[in-house]
């Protein structure tokens, strides 16, 4: 802390300016030295106890950062600002709910402080509430349409709310708006492999690769990729190129494991089996950690142990899982309430036209796979395997309150848009070199296209 001028003493304006500068140039703990030296001669100054949270915070002195940003509040309760801060305050300290009520004041005070509405669209998707997320993401970008982050940020809620197209969409316009913008390629290429579209994957990866060629995740990530497409050896030496950047990174050395056939025990293997023993320190979730052990063990040919290894992974895997016999027995209730014959006639007529989608539904083990299996023999016919594609056109935007409420009483011209999306989506499958082998003309169910894609249904199985 310096004095330009020895002969005056600066008060506390000028010290809180030369704090804000300190700050700006990267020197947190000099900042919070000249903005004590503020307060110590305007105790009441509330902006110094501001700024002085904000360094508090970014020095990692959290407790105290949040006693600065309360002094604040307390002289001045009413400065959007202050709540924002607190807001930023605590979401850096990891107390989400918190957090988020803060800055719904701040909000509600200033509904036009872009800023804020960022940060708040941020604590609602550390919380995991993503709906919220995607709709305060939304407000910021009516209020600043040229942010990438923004649509970067907003392309992350939609895949985590399974609506890779729509996020496809956003993280497309992040990478136009910023092409050296690394995290939104990486995503861009997560959407476009939700949505079926790999080969555009890769192109999005190979993008973050020139990008930043020394980034593990993007090598993990494009190793998930070829996988999928069934290119096993350049998927392998993704992962382990990744592991090369990164050698403590948990998720490349899984998928390593899970890709690779195990002929003895080297290097990978005894990661993996200390990774079983202790997942946390591996950084890795336990049930992936057994996954993985029980399929190196099958290789090595201990039967008995990856089948012990397989229970332990279930249960760990079962154990995150949330589920009630009572919502479903509800659910399967509200189908029945909104499907009725009076429903089902009013609907008639207003959905998609397109004939390419073919559909085969039976219960379970009753013989879909098969009745699949013949239909693609055929040359003009396309077997697309299980995909998710049906139950994301259900709840896009299309259909406000997804399946079965959005039914009940759906937009004008809604059920159309999302059989649209459908169909797109299911005919995008068949452009991926690991389907294209069934299907090379498209006579039989369409005049320009075909495609047979099988997804699981609770309670039975459809072929679509």
């Amino acid at each position: 802390m310096t004095n330009r001028n020895p002969g005056v003493q600066p008060g506390p304006r000028a010290l809180l300016e030369q704090g804000v500068a300190a700050q700006r140039a990267g020197r947190p703990r000099e900042a919070a030295q000249l903005y004590r030296a503020a307060l110590k001669l305007a105790p009441g100054f509330a902006e110094a106890h501001q700024y002085l949270a904000t360094a508090l915070s970014v020095s990692g002195e959290h407790d105290a950062a949040e006693r600065s940003i309360r002094r604040a509040l307390d002289l001045d309760p009413g400065r959007a600002v202050f709540h924002a801060t607190r807001g930023a305050v605590l979401l850096a300290a990891g107390r989400v709910a918190p957090a988020r009520e803060a800055l719904r004041v701040a909000v509600a005070s200033d509904p036009k402080a872009a800023a804020v509405r960022f940060q708040l669209a941020f604590a609602h998707e550390r919380a995991g509430d993503f709906a919220a997320a995607e709709g305060e993401y939304r407000a910021y970008l009516a209020l600043d349409a040229r942010n990438a982050r923004g649509w970067s940020n907003l392309g992350v809620v939609q895949i985590a709310l399974a609506r890779p197209d729509d996020a496809v969409e956003s993280l497309g316009r992040a990478v136009a708006l910023e092409p050296a913008l690394v995290a939104a390629w990486v995503n861009l290429a997560r959407a476009q492999r939700d949505a079926g579209r790999h080969e555009h994957a890769l192109e999005s990866l190979a993008r973050a690769a020139r990008l930043a060629p020394n980034e593990p995740m993007v090598h993990s990530n494009l190793g998930q990729v070829l996988r999928e497409l069934g290119r096993i050896d350049d998927a392998i030496a993704a992962f382990r190129r990744a592991i090369a950047i990164a050698p403590g990174l948990a998720i490349p050395r899984v998928m390593l494991a899970m890709t690779r056939t195990h002929a003895e025990r080297d290097a990978e293997v005894e990661w993996i089996e200390r990774a079983a023993r202790e997942p946390k320190a591996a950084g890795i979730r336990e049930h992936d950690a057994l996954f993985a052990h029980a399929k190196v063990l099958d290789d090595l040919g201990d039967r008995d142990a990856a089948f012990d290894e397989l229970v332990r992974a279930n249960a760990s895997r079962r154990a995150t899982i949330r589920y009630s016999i009572a919502d479903d027995v509800a659910r399967f209730a509200r189908i029945r309430e909104v499907f009725d014959a009076d429903r089902v006639a009013a609907l008639a007529g207003d959905g998609c036209p397109d004939s390419a989608p073919v559909f085969v539904v039976g219960m379970p083990r009753s013989g879909t796979t098969l009745a699949e299996q013949v239909l693609a023999s055929h040359p003009a016919v396309f077997g697309a395997g299980e995909t998710e594609h049906l139950r994301r056109a259900l709840c896009s935007e299309d259909l406000s309150g997804g399946h079965p409420d959005g039914f009940a009483s759906p937009a004008e011209g809604g059920l159309a848009a999302a059989g649209r999306r459908y169909v797109a989506t299911a005919c995008a499958t068949r452009a991926t070199p690991a389907s294209r082998s069934s299907s090379r003309t498209s006579r039989l169910t369409c005049p320009s296209r075909s495609t047979c894609a099988r997804s699981a249904a609770t309670g039975g199985s459809t072929t679509n």
